[in-house]
Parts: C-alpha cells; sequence; structure tokens
C-alpha cells in the first residue's frame, strides 16, 4: 500500500474513531523497529491502534495481516509510550481499525500483550 493510502486510511481510521467518542493522544508513535498508527483514549483505557486497509478480501482481510511479529512490535511501541507517559499502570487495549474497500471497522481488543 502506497503512503498515501495509508496516510487515507488512517485519516478515516482516525475520525471514525474521533465520531464514537475517542479522544486522539497520538499519531504515527515510533521507536526503533516498532510503531503505533494511533494512540486513543476510550473512557478508562488508553488504546493502541493498527489501520489496515485492502480493496477486497480477496486473499485476506485486513485484520488477518497484522502477523504475530507486528503485535508483538505494537506491544514494545506500546509499553515505550506508556513508559514515557508515567502510565505503565494505565488500563490499555489493542484494536484494529479495517479500512476494506471503503468501510471501517473496529475491532475492540483485537489482541491483547500476552502475545
Amino acid at each position: 500500500m502506497s503512503r498515501r493510502k495509508g496516510d487515507l486510511a488512517e485519516q478515516m481510521a482516525m475520525e471514525y474513531l474521533v465520531s464514537r467518542g475517542f479522544g486522539i493522544l497520538a499519531r504515527n508513535y515510533t521507536i526503533r523497529g516498532a510503531e503505533v498508527d494511533i494512540i486513543a483514549q476510550e473512557g478508562d483505557f488508553i488504546v493502541f491502534v493498527e489501520v489496515k486497509q485492502r480493496k477486497t478480501a480477496r486473499f485476506a482481510t485486513p485484520r488477518e495481516s497484522v502477523t504475530i511479529a507486528k503485535r508483538r512490535r505494537m506491544i514494545l511501541a506500546a509499553e515505550r509510550w506508556l513508559q514515557g507517559k508515567g502510565l505503565l499502570e494505565a488500563n490499555i487495549r489493542f484494536d484494529i481499525v479495517e479500512v476494506l474497500g471503503g468501510t471501517v471497522t473496529l475491532l475492540r481488543g483485537a489482541f491483547d500483550a500476552a502475545v
């Protein structure tokens, strides 16, 4: 996926989250070898969001492309972000936002930090 398409998918995801009451805390948080597309807050939860886009689900859905390796890298980035903010005791959640053919779907609690 081109960077421009990725940016558009992330913008769609961010608007979707905001429309559902999420507050956006950070976007494209990166540390060496790891990135989180969106860091948001929903109620008492800090939510780390991976955005995945596909035109069709012909070969796989967007959620299926979030591999165990990607999950581990997200968890590492989340730990570093929380540590930097002094929020290691915060309630956290890992969500995936799928953009499939222009339809946005939120998968709350798509995986946990025990990967």
